[in-house]
């Protein structure tokens, strides 16, 4: 297990956008953007400049324009990116905890924040050889791993309206 990578690799290409409508707001926790993977939810914003980042960072764009904040609407997002989570395990036991496995070697065209186990964390974001984006999170068990200040964070990144 010592020196043993963690990472874990997901691609995700089957997304929608959704403009919601107030009732449909008030069952999302205030937010007025979603995006869902299939009918999963995948992520949800309180601002469209917050979309428009999200969307723009990894390098993908809506198929059709998206209503305003309050008038119900969906589009397919166009474009797939990648999410990888970094970690490396420092001895024999679990309990040994993880190592950053590489993850401050990368050379990212993007650094930003990403959510993360419920907290916001440094993320870097690379362009693979076939040109699509990867966006790369240290593992939570990553005891060095950088967090932001969740409020704060959440306005700045259209999570929530400041």
């Amino acid at each position: 297990m010592k020196g043993e990578s963690a990472n874990h690799r997901q691609s995700w290409s089957t997304l929608y956008a959704a403009s919601l409508t107030p009732e449909s707001r008030e069952r999302t926790c205030g937010y007025w953007f979603t995006v869902t993977s299939g009918a999963m939810a995948h992520t949800a914003f309180a601002t469209r400049a917050g979309l428009d980042r999200w969307l723009a960072e990894r390098g993908l764009r809506l198929e059709t324009g998206l209503p305003d904040a309050g008038i119900s609407g969906f589009t397919p997002v166009i474009g797939e990116y990648r999410t990888e989570m970094h970690g490396q395990w420092l001895g024999d036991d679990y309990r040994d905890g993880m190592g950053e496995g590489g993850f401050y070697s990368l050379r990212p065209v993007l650094a930003t924040a990403a959510l993360s186990n419920g907290r916001w964390t440094l993320a870097l974001i690379t362009e693979d050889v076939d040109g699509i984006r990867t966006v790369h999170t240290l593992n939570p068990n990553v005891k060095t791993r950088v967090e932001f200040a969740r409020p704060r964070t959440d306005v700045l990144m259209g999570q929530r309206e400041g």
